[in-house]
């Protein structure tokens, strides 16, 4: 291409550039040395970069050319055949692939970013058997009076917590994700919602394995098996996976909608003590105006 995005030359270049060389010279271009780059001659003959110049139109030549002349029916045949077949041929479409194949491509290609980054998910199990223990042993075996009820709310505050660093250390592991998706997402390789279940799939184990961890921990230590029954044991781990899965895709949430994550971090422990503001432990839903 000329400058203005012109066309010079389109077909083949043939060994050693020779088909394509041959072309120029015939065409008025000084001979191209054996020693010489042909990329730098061709730039050079048709007078390209910034210090380029010529008096030929190549542009011109091209057009008028048996070579650009072969293209056109070439082309013209391909379009007769395409208009023969045409109710053969599959239909226009945004993607290539079906959204299946596109979520089942990505949830490999995070699960190969999590197994090289093995730290990310370690933190957020490790967290989570922390703030079991630490919360289990703190408070220990509570009973059904009326102050032990008190502690066993502030305990489920306190284990909590755990959600909170789970959406600080969702955030930078979803901005490199983000940056990833924004490129191949212009290129039309895949689409958001295959990009979004994928990487709820590729979460959920490592969520379910922390959330566990920290149940075991605390569950039984606290003595919330008082109220012992294989309906409240299931009701408090589902309810327990859950809300660290909404902390997570809380943290990944503010990442996708700032600009930079500066800005997430400026914005986040903004929401964050909202949320703990008004969860109903420090703030009763009494004491809150209707």
């Amino acid at each position: 291409l000329a400058k203005g995005g012109k066309t010079v030359y389109f077909g083949d270049i043939g060994p050693q550039s020779r088909v394509m060389l041959d072309y120029f010279e015939r065409n008025g271009a000084r001979h191209c040395e054996d020693h010489e780059n042909p990329a730098e001659y061709i730039l050079e003959a048709i007078g390209a970069g910034i210090t380029g110049h010529t008096d030929k139109d190549w542009h011109d030549v091209w057009t008028a050319s048996q070579e650009n002349a072969d293209v056109e029916r070439g082309l013209e045949g391909m379009t007769q055949v395409s208009g023969k077949d045409g109710a053969s041929l599959t239909p226009a479409q945004e993607y290539a692939t079906s959204p299946f194949y596109q979520t089942f491509e990505l949830y490999k290609r995070f699960n190969t970013v999590y197994w090289r980054n093995p730290a990310y998910n370690a933190g957020r199990v490790f967290n989570a058997l922390l703030v079991g223990l630490v919360v289990g042993f703190s408070f220990w075996n509570l009973g059904t009076s009326s102050s032990d009820v008190t502690l066993i709310i502030l305990a489920i505050f306190q284990i909590i917590i755990l959600g909170a660093l789970l959406i600080e250390s969702a955030l930078p592991e979803f901005v490199v994700l983000r940056d990833a998706f924004q490129r191949a997402y212009a290129s039309k390789i895949y689409s958001p919602a295959p990009f979004v279940v994928a990487l709820i799939a590729t979460d959920l184990p490592y969520l379910l394995v922390a959330a566990s961890l920290c149940f075991v921990c605390c569950f039984w230590s606290i003595g919330f098996d008082t109220y012992n029954s294989a309906g409240n044991i299931a009701f408090f781990w589902i309810a327990f996976v859950l809300f660290l899965w909404f902390c997570n895709s809380l943290g990944q949430l503010i990442g996708a909608m700032s600009p930079d994550p500066g800005i997430a971090y400026i914005f986040m422990p903004l929401l964050t003590t909202i949320l703990f503001l008004f969860c109903g432990v420090l703030a009763p839903p009494s004491s809150m105006p209707e």
